[in-house]
């Protein structure tokens, strides 16, 4: 996961199946804070957010990055009609 994430160069991977799911370098630095060494021993559904933050094709940007700001996040995904077609990195 961890080459996914650096290979890609946004900083995320998207899991996108029956439950659309991301994992951020952020997400990855909150676990090893949190587990240390036993963060090894852990599975990425234990720190993947289910549902993450998206906006349709067409959002405007000013909406976009106003949605990024109030949840204090840096990406967003891009979606339409339910499929991932883009990633909005701040």
């Amino acid at each position: 996961m961890i080459a996914s994430i650096s290979s890609g160069g946004l900083g995320l991977c998207i899991a996108d199946g029956d439950d659309r799911a991301i994992i951020t370098d952020g997400d990855i630095r909150r676990a090893i804070e949190a587990h240390g060494e036993l963060v090894f021993s852990i599975s990425a559904e234990d720190i993947m957010v289910l549902e993450p933050a998206s906006v349709s094709v067409g959002t405007r940007m000013e909406d976009a990055l106003f949605l990024m700001d109030t949840r204090k996040i840096t990406s967003l995904l891009v979606t339409n009609c339910k499929s991932i077609v883009g990633v909005l990195k701040k």
